[in-house]
């Protein structure tokens, strides 16, 4: 795969540019991060000269969404489209998403989480792109209806959500039966109905990230753990009302657990304790700022019970050197 990352600065660099992509038909990835200057001459330029273009990265560059709507047409192909960090995520907003599900049939993976995309960008994905199975989405999703995807198959197993906040986000996630992957980034009003719609997916589902969650029990957890058996990945950061009822019931059902995060939560020694005896193949454990409650015992624990512990993450709790000299 030959990548195309530097900005043009110059007349010039743009005529090097076109004779360059001339004669490099073959690229078959874009990857326009950090072109700050004329990113749109850029894409331009390729996509006219490189029609097996599969993936492609906007980053962080200064092209905007009519630039982008004009070149998705050339590139039929595409399998990969990233729009993650766009310098204006304000432009990138269904439009774009209409222009992948009309002309790019093969799209596998759709990333939009800082544009304005919104549930009925994802409709139209779903749609046009049958092979989708990778979307994260962020501030358009600020009103979603379930009744959006009626009819519709929709074959996610990843799904990423950026600052969520509609009620009907649990009803949502039950249109999305093939999920396996799941994070609810900063969707402050997500509550227990999500988790309950999150465990009827079952032993499908692996892997849960859900940050600043403030109205996130334990009974959420609890549901969860014991319909999920195969989790490995269990993030619940900043959730305040976890307590060690909701790393008991993962210690008990879910002992694939690899990576857990309870930072700024109200668990305890206890509970870190029973991770450490009953989820053999953690390894990687967040426990950052759990003053009062995570001590010494907690840290020896992960320690001795989980051999293939790579990362603990302590900070802001109340440890001492008997920790460090384990």
């Amino acid at each position: 795969t030959t990548r195309l990352e530097e900005a043009l600065e110059s007349a010039e660099a743009q005529a090097v540019l076109g004779r360059l992509v001339a004669r490099v038909s073959h690229v078959t990835s874009l990857d326009l991060s950090h072109c700050y200057r004329n990113a749109g001459d850029v894409l331009t330029a390729v996509v006219a000269e490189c029609p097996y273009l599969t993936e492609f990265i906007c980053g962080c560059s200064m092209v905007d969404a009519p630039a982008v709507v004009a070149a998705i047409p050339k590139m039929p192909l595409l399998e990969v489209a990233n729009f993650d960090q766009s310098s204006d995520p304000s432009s990138l907003d269904d439009a774009v998403a209409n222009a992948l599900a009309a002309h790019c049939p093969r799209l596998r993976v759709a990333r939009f989480s800082h544009s304005s995309v919104s549930d009925s960008g994802l409709a139209a994905l779903v749609r046009g792109c049958p092979h989708l199975v990778e979307a994260s989405f962020g501030r358009g999703w600020d009103t979603v209806s379930a009744r959006t995807f009626d009819g519709l198959q929709v074959g996610l197993t990843t799904f990423d959500l950026w600052s969520c906040t509609s009620e009907d986000l649990a009803a949502v996630l039950r249109r999305f039966p093939l999920l396996e992957r799941v994070a609810l980034n900063y969707c402050y009003d997500v509550d227990d109905t999500v988790l309950d719609a999150l465990a009827d997916l079952g032993p499908r589902l692996t892997e849960v990230k859900i940050s600043s969650a403030h109205d996130l029990s334990d009974a959420g957890v609890i549901t969860l753990a014991e319909h999920c058996p195969r989790l490995t990945v269990a993030d619940f950061g900043w959730c305040g009302l976890l307590t060690d009822e909701s790393l008991f019931a993962l210690a008990r059902y879910c002992p694939l657990l690899r990576r857990v995060n309870f930072e700024r939560t109200q668990i305890t020694d206890v509970g870190v304790g029973a991770l450490g005896r009953q989820c053999p193949r953690l390894c990687h454990v967040v426990l950052d700022e759990c003053r009062g409650w995570v001590t010494d015992e907690a840290v020896l624990a992960l320690i001795y019970g989980c051999k293939r512990l790579e990362r603990l993450s302590v900070q802001g709790t109340r440890i001492t050197d008997v920790t460090l000299d384990a």
